[in-house]
């Protein structure tokens, strides 16, 4: 009996062994990480290859690199592709191979696509996919007859990168797709590795185009992205309906894969517990603050314990441990009133986890700062946040690359 305990224990462990592979593959796949600025055609490339980290101008000028970013990196670290939303750039930074007008419609070829990225942050998600890459993308269009000009989100599309194509430049192979064909809301794409840590869960909300009807504003999409096909979409309804149609600010999974928290800083901080293996959400909550701003970002702590939810001028701290969430809310600084050039604030915007294990703020202005929060798994103050903590070649705006957490095991 004792053999065959030892023996299961064994399977059990090689088992899990295998199926966190792809988290140990996967492990560089967001070390570099190409940010910018619309009215600069120029930008940034953080490099987490280098101990400490180091951020350098792009080799060439391209096309601005907005809101809209996403990123891949190869399994040594090295920038594969990205794209602004409106085309997709090599290595090279240079327009790969077919990766022109990724995002077709009247809004993006008329306006933004003229000389820059589109306005929207978390739009786009890459993953591995077929020995090759999946981008997963939305955008912004103006609804054909409407008098007052509004813009919405009508799509989710997907296309398909080769990356041995062009002679190890990239070829856009499959391009733009469509997978959901509803209004969804502006951005918000978001993925989590499945519990057998290897497929991955897509997520993206749907929106309610009416200004008063917010019947299905509290309806999730899930797509399963396996290794060869993509499943879904499926559809769950649960925890509030947002009462304002305003773009979010941003959405984020914890790195544990346990939590969902999706931020709207005119109707407050949404919070699911995720269930990995069926790729559900349950138990919602929300949580509202005192003061809210125009942007705003959330981001969780590596270890998952602390949820950091940046309001324009202030950021707070909240520990999923604590039984009253709302309770347990705590600034922990507050934007010391630093203006650049006369004129562009340094208040605080969207959060992203660096593979450093340092949560990196985007200004809510055109400054050329970052601000970090050094030891994020610390409680209160301890966490060393730090106000433009980094100075940056070029201009910043509102976002970096959009990466799910890569090395998530099984």
């Amino acid at each position: 009996m004792q053999k065959i305990v030892k023996m299961t224990v064994l399977l059990l462990a090689i088992s899990i062994e295998l199926l966190s592979q792809n988290a140990v593959l996967d492990k560089y796949r967001d070390y570099q990480q190409p940010f910018g600025y619309y009215y600069f055609q120029n930008g940034n490339l953080l490099d987490f290859n280098i101990k400490p980290s180091k951020i350098e101008n792009f080799k060439e000028r391209i096309e601005s690199l907005w809101e809209y970013n996403s990123a891949i990196c190869n399994s040594n670290g090295r920038l594969d592709f990205f794209t602004n939303g409106c085309d997709v750039f090599n290595k090279n930074f240079k327009v790969m191979k077919n990766g022109k007008n990724i995002n077709p419609g009247i809004y993006s070829e008329q306006l933004f696509c003229k000389g820059g990225g589109l306005p929207i942050h978390n739009a786009s998600i890459i993953l591995p996919y077929q020995q090759k890459y999946l981008m997963l993308h939305s955008t912004l269009d103006i609804m054909e007859g409407d008098s007052n000009a509004r813009l919405y989100t009508p799509r989710l599309s997907y296309s398909i990168i080769d990356i041995q194509g062009d002679n190890g430049l990239g070829e856009v192979i499959l391009k733009s797709k469509t997978l959901i064909n509803d209004t969804l809301s502006a951005g918000d794409i978001t993925a989590c590795r499945h519990a057998n840590g290897t497929d991955w869960w897509v997520i993206v909300p749907q929106w309610s185009w009416s200004t008063t009807d917010s019947t299905d504003n509290n309806k999730y999409y899930r797509l399963l992205v396996t290794k060869d096909t993509i499943l879904g979409p499926w559809e769950q309804q649960i925890g509030m309906k947002p009462n304002k149609r305003r773009f979010n600010e941003q959405v984020c999974f914890s790195p544990d894969g346990k939590k969902y928290a999706r931020l709207r800083s005119r109707d407050g901080l949404m919070l699911f517990d995720f269930n990995r293996q069926t790729g559900l959400f349950s138990n919602p909550k929300t949580l509202s603050f005192p003061r809210s701003g125009f942007r705003g970002g959330v981001c969780f702590s590596p270890n998952s314990q602390y949820l950091y939810a940046s309001m324009d001028s202030l950021l707070y701290q909240i520990d999923m441990q604590a039984a009253d969430l709302n309770a347990a809310k705590e600034v922990i600084a507050e934007y010391d009133g630093y203006i650049e050039d006369n004129f562009w604030t340094s208040s605080f915007n969207t959060a992203y986890l660096g593979p450093d294990c340092k949560i990196y703020i985007t200004p809510a202005s055109t400054i050329e700062y970052l601000h970090v929060i050094n030891n994020p798994n610390k409680k209160s103050t301890t966490c060393g946040f730090e106000q433009r903590a980094i100075k940056t070649p070029t201009k910043v705006s509102w976002s970096m690359p959009n990466y799910p957490h890569f090395r998530l095991g099984a």
